[in-house]
């Protein structure tokens, strides 16, 4: 019998895309003297990783940013198609007055900037812009070697 080893693992883990042991951080962020509270939770695949001090502060910066931005979504896969409809028939008046020809294309322009603002992994991280969210996860899952991902996030403000 072949022994198990860390890196059989890894190829296992490769080969079919699952995870075998879930780990991470969860992060919170207060603003405005207490006004707004954010939170995150950072998944990785490793205890070494959640262990890192780098990973941890990326929760927190991602925290951070939850409570500036007020993301309504993860990522474009948890918008619905009844979120979608709610935008589009408030938009659909806007472009009213569109001439036809360009009231398509107004529409969906107005659609996709209004998800592109609300989904976290969309929006440019607020510390600096020229770098989005999604950009973060990517570098931090090259650094770290191995699949790094916010799977909730929660804000909650007195306002």
């Amino acid at each position: 019998m072949a022994d198990i080893t860390t890196e059989t693992i890894k190829q296992l883990r490769d080969l079919t895309g699952v995870s075998i042991m879930q780990w991470g951080i969860a992060a919170a962020y207060t603003h405005a003297g207490g006004q707004v509270v954010a939170a995150v939770v950072l998944a990785c695949e490793t205890d070494f990783v959640s262990k890192n001090e780098l990973f941890g502060t990326l929760a927190y910066d991602i925290a951070m940013h939850v409570a500036a931005m007020d993301p309504i979504w993860i990522n474009r896969k948890e918008v619905t198609d009844a979120d979608t409809a709610a935008a589009r028939s408030v938009f659909e008046k806007e472009v009213a007055n569109v001439p036809e020809a360009n009231r398509q294309k107004a529409l969906d322009g107005k659609l996709d900037g209004f998800i592109k603002e609300r989904v976290l992994l969309d929006q440019p991280f607020v510390k600096d812009p020229s770098r989005t969210i999604q950009g973060l996860l990517d570098e931090a899952s090259q650094k770290f070697g191995e699949k790094v991902e916010v799977v909730r996030i929660e804000r909650l403000s007195v306002k």
